[in-house]
């Protein structure tokens, strides 16, 4: 603000001169000199009174100075209480609550300058359940005429509630790009995942959403805690909302192992792995009104615990070893297409397992199954798979690795530098002889139980349209039913 002997202060002095000149120069009509009472009145000279003038000049500087100073220093003192803070809180909690589709209690609120605001304390909650969803220690947030600028400091979020944020960001902001009249740009700083056993840190989160002509798009790095800030973990989110059919896209891509745990109580299949199971690729989701497909492509698994990936089934093998799956493409829950190579070791297999595959693999043993142990010890397990549609085809991989030393080809298990078994990748199998692999002793060829109904439903041969319904089921045999056509 300028000086009282800058241009604003001297233009209010040329103000008053000029009002005072005004004044001065008024002229009223000649009066009698007296009255009836024989009194000489009171003259004119040629102006306003004096008095007249210094009553006018008061009144100005009533309405023009002094109401207004005491108006601002008013709101000023008005702001400063706690009864105007709560009803901003309460308009603020009802504002967002709104925007964001989830219950929103603040602690906190204090204006920090015009568009911009601070919330402490924050806590999320589902509207519908009441479940805490988590809590933010501080928000601050700046509105430009470009963008909408939100710092998060310390946010805590339940990995079981992960479905509930990405409601928020889906429903809410993506699926209604008219909402995104500016790019919304988001930093969250020590962002806590809080799990069922365990809890992990994100040392920072950067995400971008704005609106591409009729597409919302969301673009989301991610820092793990004592990794690499130049590999993050990308993941992106784009809603095509101008077609007559809405589709939704997400790419997550991890540059650098990402702990499976993290997202365990989330995606309840990641448990199976192994606590200490990483992954690292590429995958894509896609999602309509009655359709999605899952896509991965040169993604990788390590220190997958093969006990925990078997222990709902009828066999057992231990080891800890690496899934690598080329390609694979699962089009409304049913496998179309992949590829995968898959290595552990050293570990134990019971031989039922080894007499499912001598029965539905076609593969050679150097030793009769029936003199072996109940449980066999291996080094080392390689094999390849490859599915397209209800055909597949499996090998052994042991012998492509140097330090096994000398292997005939095809191995797919070896102990002591000799093969245990080797699967020959001959004439392509039906798929779902990986489900009749799994399956009990006691099962029939074709099986469905509680253990591999799963799988059976994921091998099954996809229907021919895939964009307009889900594919149908086709007759199988119940592992504990009967045949089709019994009675």
């Amino acid at each position: 603000m300028g000086k009282l002997g800058g241009s604003s202060g001297r233009q209010t002095i040329r103000w008053f001169a000029r009002l005072n000149q005004a004044l001065r120069g008024t002229h009223f009509p000649a009066a009698p000199s007296h009255c009836h009472t024989g009194r000489p009145l009171c003259t004119v000279p040629g102006g306003m009174h004096e008095r007249t003038q210094r009553a006018l000049c008061r009144l100005v500087f009533g309405l023009l100075c002094a109401l207004p100073t005491s108006a601002t220093l008013t709101a000023i003192a008005a702001r400063q209480t706690r009864w105007y803070t709560q009803r901003q809180i309460v308009a603020w909690e009802a504002r967002l609550s709104d925007w964001c589709g989830v219950r929103i209690d603040i602690e906190n609120w204090e204006p920090l300058a015009p568009g911009a605001h601070q919330f402490e304390n924050v806590q999320l909650f589902d509207l519908e359940t009441g479940e805490p969803l988590g809590k933010i220690r501080v928000i601050q947030a700046a509105l430009t005429e470009r963008r909408l600028a939100i710092r998060l400091d310390q946010p805590e979020i339940a990995v079981a509630q992960l479905s509930a944020v990405w409601r928020c960001l889906h429903d809410q902001l993506l699926c209604h790009p008219a909402r995104l009249q500016v790019p919304i740009g988001v930093m969250a700083h020590d962002v806590t995942l809080e799990g069922e056993l365990a809890s992990t840190t994100l040392a920072e989160v950067k995400a971008v959403v704005e609106r591409r002509q009729t597409d919302a798009v969301a673009q989301v790095q991610i820092v793990m805690a004592q990794k690499d800030p130049a590999q993050p973990l990308v993941w992106q989110v784009r809603r095509q909302s101008g077609s007559a059919r809405p589709t939704t896209r997400w790419q997550l891509m991890a540059h650098s192992p990402l702990p499976c745990e993290v997202l365990g109580d989330y995606l309840s299949p990641l448990r199976g792995l192994g606590d200490e199971a990483t992954f690292q690729g590429q995958v894509s989701y896609t999602s309509a009104a009655s359709y999605w497909e899952l896509e991965l492509s040169g993604s990788r698994w390590e220190q997958v615990e093969l006990a925990r990936l078997f222990d709902r089934q009828a066999h057992r093998i231990t080891g800890r070893g690496s899934i690598v799956v080329d390609r694979l493409t699962i089009r409304s829950g049913r496998l179309a297409d992949g590829e995968a190579r898959i290595w552990a070791g050293p570990g134990l297999v019971s031989r039922s397992l080894l007499e499912r595959i001598a029965r539905h693999w076609p593969s050679e043993f150097t030793v009769p199954l029936e003199s072996m142990d109940t449980v066999v010890p291996y080094d080392r397990l390689g094999l390849w798979m490859q599915v397209q549609g209800a055909e597949l085809r499996v090998g052994g991989l042991c012998d492509s690795q140097p330090e096994q030393g000398l292997l005939p080809a095809h191995t797919g298990l070896a102990r002591g530098g000799m093969p245990i078994v080797r699967v020959l990748p001959q004439q392509p199998i039906a798929a779902l002889s990986f489900a009749s692999l799994l399956a009990p002793a006691h099962a029939i060829d074709v099986p469905r139980s509680s253990a591999t109904e799963s799988i059976v439903d994921l091998l099954m041969a996809p229907g021919p349209d895939f964009n307009q319904q889900t594919p149908s089921k086709p007759a199988v045999w119940m592992a504990q039913g009967t045949p089709p056509g019994s009675p």
